[in-house]
C-alpha cells in the first residue's frame, strides 16, 4: 500500500523530485502522528467499540488533514493517488472475490450486519474501498512529509 500510494504520483504524471527545494525530515513529528493514530484506533475501537471499519477511515483522513495544512503541495498527490488506488483494488477485487473466490466476504469477513461497510460495488465491500482510499491519501503524503520532498512543477 505505501509503495503505490507514495509512487503512483510519479506514474502517472512523470512528476520529479525537485533536489534543489528540500527541507528536514520530520522523524519525530512521524512518530507523534503513529502514536495520535494508534491510539485514536485502540480508544474508538476497543474502548468504544466501534467498527475498525469506520476509525481507520477516519483516522487515516484526520492524519492526512493535519498534513494537507502543513503541506498544502501534496494536496495533488492526494487526488491523483486515491482514485487512482481505488480503481487499482476495484479492478484486483473484482477478479479476486467477484470471479475467483466469490463468497470470501460473506464466510469470512462477517460485515453484513455493519450499515455501510458490508454494502457491495462490484463484489467490493465498502469497508476495503474505505480502507484503501484513506490508506491511499496518507500514503501518497507520507514520503513527502516525512522526508521533505518536494515536487518539480511543470
Amino acid at each position: 500500500m505505501f509503495g503505490v500510494g507514495c509512487y503512483i504520483l510519479s506514474a502517472f504524471t512523470k512528476r520529479e523530485i525537485d533536489f534543489e527545494r528540500q527541507t528536514g525530515a520530520k522523524n519525530r513529528d512521524l512518530f507523534i502522528l503513529w502514536l495520535i493514530g494508534c491510539a485514536r484506533l485502540t480508544f474508538f475501537s476497543l474502548g468504544l467499540k466501534i467498527h475498525s471499519g469506520y476509525i481507520t477511515f477516519l483516522t487515516f483522513m484526520g492524519l492526512a488533514i493535519y498534513i494537507w495544512i502543513q503541506r498544502s503541495d501534496l494536496i495533488g498527490l492526494f487526488l491523483i493517488s486515491r482514485f487512482s488506488t481505488l480503481a487499482i483494488v476495484i479492478v484486483i477485487y473484482y477478479f479476486t472475490f467477484g470471479i475467483l473466490f466469490p463468497h470470501f466476504w460473506d464466510t469470512y469477513v462477517m460485515l453484513n450486519d455493519e450499515p455501510i461497510l458490508g454494502f457491495k460495488i462490484l463484489e467490493t465491500p465498502v469497508s476495503e474501498m474505505l480502507w484503501h482510499f484513506g490508506g491511499a491519501v496518507l500514503c501518497s503524503m507520507f514520503r513527502g512529509y516525512r522526508d521533505g520532498v518536494y515536487y518539480l512543477t511543470t
